[in-house]
């Protein structure tokens, strides 16, 4: 009897409160059970811990999850006499709790490293990027001062040439400069988007350790290029190649998105979630401000030591990621606690290599779906899943939460190259090392500020995470409104004292659509999300530059007022969305921020 193969085929449309894995291995193991007692044959009395399984004949203790595939490999079950079922039962629980704290902090310590690693890799060619080009375009020109760091918004430089001021010269740099290095940012935002779209997806089926590798891979490939292409001096369009390559893998959004579909994994969705996923975007921030901030200072003696320095992250992420042990979720275990598939041939939850070869091969005929998985959790509606969580309007839910999404990113993504441009130009006359440092001091100082107030908000005055949402997206409407006004140094720091909880809200939006769906879809959703981030990185970031360059010449802070404009819808779409919350909750009588465990029904189409 091949028991493999008939749980795998057989599906029922909704799955009760306890997992289906377990209600069907007890339902295998009975009848495996009166066979053995029919023809004699003893069974051994082995319990995995990690397995949970415990059953009296009296009575059935609550099953802990366990993977389908070793009840499979493991097929000999004993049944307990009723008087050693508790005391088996505790013994079992003590064990997969320890055993599961132990998965929890190694998991938790290694995102830190590899979170750290790739992001002081990531950043330091993007920096780089811009004066790069701006000297290679300037020894066309014979211009003078050769590095953008150092270069005044105004001056007077006589011998440039015999018929054109320095002034238009400087124009034309910048323009050129600023197209070039928006037709790198497309080529890799928009070719990412596929690879982060299927990633998702594809860790959700075959593991986390996947989504790791492969953006980090794409980066260090991208390093590799630059360096070649800036020690040899070769032509800025191999450049192209270099883009081209990271985003195979999906770029740092892809990165995003592996990051917190383990975040996922080992936390309960909630105040811990939120506070968690606010942490993981702290720490990403804060290694990408270091990155920048020693990038700046360092490209003041050449540019691939810090490319080198890079390089070097990056391979260090790489090899923590090959390490990194496996979180996807086998199911959701009793009480608080979830069960993690072990990982390096440990016995629980193991993938086995056949069956993941065998799904890789067909993994070329399924890419469409996957994609679709992503978009479907925006467009499908399933009452069914409603009336099981206890949330009505789900959809409604998810689609405001995602509109509210990609307004913070066009403002967010935009603002970070036009906000330079603008402290370059008369009347600030800010050098780029001075821009690059003042962002990255910003940035540190916001997200102390941001974990500090997070913990007086979610703890002292108990507000949820869309609450603390619209604190951050006040202090950007905010802060874009002052800085449209800035006409010295003192306006631009109190604009950015405004603002200091901008950055709050794409954590705290990303908590709060994590509660939305169900632990088989985060990878999915967290790809989704991602998709939005590469997506509205590149055409915003368009729009925003299209804008700056036609009202310069009458009202260079017009965008960030456009900025302000957004963020106010984006308000208003959150007041709304609490509004729906409250009278649920009101209504209902129930959590509504709490993630629930219903499988999806499309899961079969991605299945071999």
């Amino acid at each position: 009897m091949d028991i493999s193969s008939d749980i795998e085929e057989e599906r029922e449309p909704l799955l009760p409160p306890i997992s289906e894995s377990s209600r069907r291995t007890h339902r295998q193991t009975s009848s495996s059970s009166a066979e053995a007692e029919t023809s004699g044959s003893p069974r051994s009395a082995h319990r995995n811990p990690h397995v949970g399984l415990n059953i009296g004949i009296g009575t059935m203790a609550p099953p802990l999850l366990c993977s389908v595939r070793e009840l499979c490999d493991n097929n000999h079950f004993s049944f307990p006499r009723e008087s050693e079922s508790d005391d088996r039962d505790v013994e079992s629980r003590s064990s997969f709790s320890d055993e599961d704290d132990i998965m929890t902090l190694r998991a938790k310590l290694a995102l830190t490293l590899v979170t750290i690693s790739y992001f002081l890799g990531y950043i330091p060619s993007m920096v780089i990027m811009n004066p790069y080009i701006y000297d290679r375009i300037a020894e066309e020109f014979d211009y003078q001062i050769k590095t953008s760091s150092e270069m005044p918004c105004v001056a007077d430089i006589q011998n440039i040439t015999a018929n054109t001021s320095s002034i238009e010269i400087q124009n034309e740099i910048e323009r050129r400069v600023s197209m070039l290095e928006l037709y790198l940012q497309l080529t890799t935002y928009l070719t990412a988007l596929i690879p982060i779209l299927l990633l998702g997806p594809i860790t959700d089926k075959f593991g986390r350790r996947a989504g790791f590798l492969l953006p980090i891979s794409g980066t260090l490939m991208k390093q590799v290029m630059y360096i070649v292409v800036v020690t040899c001096k070769l032509p800025i369009p191999f450049l192209y190649l270099a883009h081209g390559m990271e985003a195979l893998g999906g770029s740092f959004a892809a990165m995003l998105s592996a990051i917190f579909s383990v975040t996922s994994d080992i936390t309960q969705s909630g105040v811990g979630r939120s506070r968690c996923i606010a942490l993981l975007e702290a720490l990403q921030t804060l290694s990408s401000t270091a990155a920048q901030i020693y990038t700046a200072q360092w490209m003041r003696y050449g540019y691939v030591s810090p490319l080198i320095c890079a390089l070097a992250n990056c391979c260090l992420a790489f090899m923590m990621a090959i390490l990194f042990p496996e979180t996807l979720l086998a199911a959701v275990s009793n009480g608080d606690t979830k069960l993690l598939r072990g990982d390096h041939g440990s016995e629980t939850g193991q993938v086995e290599q056949n069956s993941c070869l065998r799904r890789v091969l067909k993994l070329s005929s399924k890419c469409w779906k996957m994609i679709r998985k992503s978009v479907m959790l925006y467009v499908k509606h399933d009452s069914r899943r409603e009336i099981a969580c206890g949330q009505p309007n789900i959809l409604c839910k998810r689609r405001l939460v995602l509109i509210i999404f990609i307004c913070t990113v066009a403002v967010n993504f935009s603002r970070i190259g036009v906000e330079a441009l603008f402290q370059i130009k008369y009347p600030l006359c800010w050098a780029a090392t001075k821009v690059y440092t003042f962002t990255g001091i910003r940035i540190f100082l916001s997200w102390v500020a941001i974990l500090v107030m997070l913990i007086l908000m979610q703890k002292v005055f108990k507000m949820a995470d869309r609450h603390v949402a619209i604190v951050g997206i006040v202090s950007s409407l905010l802060s874009n409104a002052a800085i449209s006004l800035a006409v010295n140094d003192a306006m631009v720091y109190e604009a950015a004292i405004v603002g200091f909880m901008t950055r709050s809200i794409i954590p705290m939006l990303r908590s709060t659509m994590s509660s939305l769906v169900d632990y088989a879809s985060q990878g999915a959703m967290y790809s989704s999300l991602s998709c939005v981030e590469s997506l509205g990185a590149g055409i915003f970031s368009t729009a925003a530059y299209r804008i700056y360059y036609t009202t310069l010449s009458s009202w260079a802070g017009e965008i960030f007022m456009i900025f302000a404009c957004i963020m106010v819808i984006a308000l208003t779409l959150l007041v709304i969305l609490n509004v729906i919350f409250a009278r649920e909750s009101t209504t209902n009588n129930v959590n509504t921020d709490v993630t629930w465990n219903i499988q999806e029904n499309n899961d079969s189409d991605i299945e071999s």
